[in-house]
């Protein structure tokens, strides 16, 4: 096995947890210090020099997007020792382990998974003086990478079950009628129920708006058009005078593009056929993911990278389309970082 060098200049030590539970209560984070610092002083007989942390930080971002990893990065040097307790605490992507570890080398650092590994090292510096052959065939350092990344695909298959496993289960609450965040559609208002340690809200019908609904679907089987069909409404419901025209066209389609979230279908009515959005389950997820996290302040380009990261789906969903789903006037691309 490779063997640690003994010239040591700055020990780093990085914890990470995804859970806002885990955040609030510390549990998870006092945890990995301790493992780190007890590991720390009987390894090197001396103190951690400085934790890294990042907070409810998914392992899902690359290491640069995150704030305690991108600071610790920043400052590493030559001969500086970074311990973790596991591999996904610092990466769940297979490609960025393995692109990480030849930089790590080149720098000088020393890599410690001390819950994994114990007191031996997966990536060390470098030997300067192996050139040529020599530095090509040293086969302990080409095992040690393998190992890592043999474990890399480990967590990024580990990852990929967790997002399906969030993808899945915020469908699955979607299909009994609850909220999993944006606006509410019209004709319904929220209400909150605890299920054990979480939150949902559910969507619960509005009588009154439900009864604009069915006049809006009535007169659009009647081959009405939108203008005629904010009239009636404002005619027939007293509470809703002046209805707007273009929540006529959000809640029933009248030509133009299918939005994002619905599918066309198509219904004759006597000798006209006319097209019904429906909602489809996976994009209406989306759309819901993009609205709680335009209310969270999120940029566009942001936003998109969520998606992206949340629905396996949606991989590389444009940012052109999170803007258009959330209208022209937003300023979300701006605030991209």
């Amino acid at each position: 096995m490779i063997q640690p060098r003994k010239q040591i200049n700055n020990i780093y030590a990085y914890v990470r947890v995804s859970s806002e539970q885990q955040v609030t209560d510390g549990s998870s984070l006092e945890e990995q210090k301790k493992t780190i610092q007890a590991f720390v002083q009987s390894k090197f007989n001396r103190p951690v020099d400085e934790f890294f942390v990042d907070a409810g930080v998914s392992g899902m971002k690359d290491l640069v997007d995150r704030p305690g990893s991108r600071a610790m990065t920043d400052i590493m040097d030559e001969h500086d020792v970074i311990v973790t307790t596991k591999l996904d605490r610092l990466a769940r992507s297979f490609t960025e382990m393995v692109n990480m570890i030849p930089k790590l080398e080149d720098t000088g650092i020393s890599l410690y998974f001390c819950e994994m590994f114990g007191e031996t090292p997966v990536v060390l510096p470098k030997e300067k003086q192996q050139t040529g052959l020599a530095a090509k065939m040293d086969m302990v350092r080409i095992n040690n990478r393998q190992l890592v990344a043999t474990l890399a695909q480990f967590a990024e298959f580990e990852r990929e079950m967790i997002k399906s496993r969030l993808s899945g289960g915020k469908i699955a609450w979607a299909e009994k009628g609850y909220s999993i965040g944006g606006h509410v559609p019209f004709g319904y208002s929220k209400e909150y129920e605890d299920h054990g340690s979480r939150r949902h809200t559910k969507l619960i019908p509005i009588p009154k708006e439900q009864a604009v609904l069915k006049t809006i679907y009535a007169l659009r089987d009647r081959g009405l058009g939108a203008r005629r069909i904010a009239k009636q409404v404002s005619s027939l419901h007293p509470d809703y005078e002046n209805f707007p025209i273009h929540k006529v066209v959000k809640i029933y389609s009248i030509g133009g593009h299918v939005p994002f979230g619905y599918a066309k279908e198509y219904e004759n009515h006597g000798s006209r056929r006319h097209t019904k959005l429906i909602p489809i389950p996976k994009e209406q997820a989306v759309l819901k993911t993009i609205y709680a996290l335009r209310d969270r302040g999120l940029g566009a380009r942001r936003i998109a990278k969520q998606v992206s990261s949340l629905h396996p789906d949606y991989e590389n969903f444009p940012i052109h389309k999170v803007v258009k789903i959330l209208g022209r006037k937003f300023q979300g691309l701006s605030q991209a970082s």
